[in-house]
């Protein structure tokens, strides 16, 4: 994913016990989770006499525990998923957000619920002929043979409620939720998990779909669209010269603390130079994060980007644990025009190897990740604006949106002593926490603030060097790629 000063990726991968945990389940291959492969026939909504709440049945249902409410402001719709769940991101064009639950005692994925979209041409068919078709359709495209077919309203608009069995190398209970947005656009929301489980994700579903809102985004389009405009203009003004005014000469160090405590340090140098006969920025980034009770992790980056932006080359290097038990991941990545290539090795699977253009729709406010370290020094930090850029994010193969805003001036104390700072927030992706970030007048980050009360400040050369001497020989060994 694409990564900058603020280290946003490396906190969302270091933050706390859960956040690691959610990293690894994005990064696993879900193999039952099956997004709708052919299209199918869609219907204009009809009149359906029925309270919203026909979907559910209160007197038979258990009491269902969940989680905090998601928004998706681009897609318009917002629920509650199942507590104990974790979110994954979209790894299809028609997903959009997933969720699963693991076994409390393998670990392994015990079910899924995933909300999709889809869009297709409007027919004219009543809509309980149109779900008679659908299912029909379901079972050649998707092995879903549906059991149950039913009409009702969710979230006031009409929708067609399956249920059936996902047969394949094995059988899934699955339930699928068509929701009418609009007369060419399908919300679908899905659950699946073993048949043994049918009477729990049943209740679960109904309870989910029982917080489903959905709304108008258009005005959070419209918001995007301006931000990403001025992202977009800040650059395709990049020039060498301008890139080399903003570079640091000396490496920048920072310590990373949780709950007051120091638990580990980033280091950061920067170089206007050649590489793959093209002129551009070279970042290396080197990190340690000593979490309580959890490995050691080492990280070494290289991100290098043309001026240009048609292309950058990017490697990253992980080191989960110590000694004999230590586990390594590296991914790297190219691209040239278009196009991104991306190759993906961790610990026990097999090499993957990730392709994907960049739609001309973004291409204008796409951020290479080496760009991505310093785009704060190029914004204008003089008001409060809001910037817009799409990053390439490798464990979901796609696009993700990171907003940049700034705030304005603030006075902060560190050690006793007051800044004159700029106030930023920085978002990468929906519904991701955001980062406050103080940076100085050369858009330097002072300090920084994460979610799960992970705070990162500006440290001396000698606090960094003194404390981490034995990380920082392991990661300058990572540097050789040994």
């Amino acid at each position: 994913m694409g990564t900058h000063i603020c280290f946003y990726s490396t906190i969302r991968q270091y933050e706390v016990k859960q956040r690691e945990m959610a990293m690894k389940i994005m990064a696993a291959t879900i193999t039952v989770m099956l997004a709708i492969s052919t299209p199918i026939v869609s219907g204009q909504g009809e009149n359906v006499k029925s309270s919203d709440n026909s979907h559910r049945k209160p007197t038979t249902i258990p009491t269902v525990k969940l989680a905090t409410r998601y928004t998706d402001s681009i897609h318009g719709f917002s629920l509650c998923p199942p507590a104990g769940t974790v979110r994954i991101r979209r790894s299809s064009t028609r997903r959009l957000v997933g969720w699963i639950l693991r076994d409390k005692t393998t670990g392994a994925i015990r079910w899924s619920l995933n909300v999709m979209q889809i869009v297709h041409t409007p027919s004219k068919l009543p809509l309980s002929q149109l779900a008679k078709q659908t299912a029909e359709a379901l079972k050649v495209t998707n092995n879903f043979h549906v059991q149950k077919t039913r009409i009702t309203v969710v979230a006031g608009k009409a929708a067609m409620d399956f249920q059936g069995i996902w047969k394949g190398a094995f059988q899934l209970w699955r339930r699928q939720c068509w929701i009418l947005t609009k007369p060419q656009l399908y919300l679908i929301i899905e659950i699946s998990g073993p048949l043994t489980d049918k009477d729990k994700m049943n209740a679960v579903f109904d309870a989910v779909l029982d917080t489903l809102d959905i709304f108008d985004p258009s005005e959070v389009i419209a918001r995007y669209k301006k931000n990403l405009a001025r992202g977009a203009k800040i650059l395709d003004r990049l020039t060498d010269t301008k890139l080399q005014s903003v570079l640091m000469s000396k490496p920048l160090y920072w310590k990373v603390a949780l709950k007051g405590k120091v638990i580990g340090m980033l280091v950061l140098t920067e170089n206007f130079t050649t590489r793959d006969k093209v002129k551009g920025i070279l970042i290396i980034r080197k990190g340690v994060l000593k979490i309580p009770e959890q490995p050691r992790r080492l990280t070494y980056e290289e991100f290098f980007s043309s001026t240009d932006r048609t292309f950058e080359r990017w490697k990253q290097i992980t080191i989960d644990g110590q000694g004999k038990s230590a586990t390594k991941s590296i991914v790297e990545g190219i691209k040239q025009n278009d196009l991104i290539a991306v190759n993906y090795q961790a610990p026990s699977r097999p090499s993957r190897l990730h392709k994907k253009r960049i739609p001309q729709s973004i291409y204008p406010s796409y951020l290479p990740q080496a760009l991505g370290v310093i785009i704060i020094r190029l914004l204008d930090l003089t008001k409060p604006e809001a910037y817009g850029f799409a990053m390439y994010d490798v464990i979901a193969n796609d696009f993700i949106p990171r907003t940049i805003e700034v705030i304005g001036n603030e006075t902060i104390t560190l050690s006793a002593r007051e800044f004159r700072t700029i106030h930023l927030t920085d978002q990468m992706g929906q519904n991701e926490p955001l980062l406050n970030l103080w940076v100085d007048n050369n858009g330097l980050p002072v300090r920084m603030e994460a979610a799960g009360g992970v705070i990162i400040e500006r440290a001396s050369r000698r606090y960094i060097t003194t404390r981490f001497a034995q990380e920082l020989l392991e990661l300058n060994k990572l540097a050789g790629g040994k």
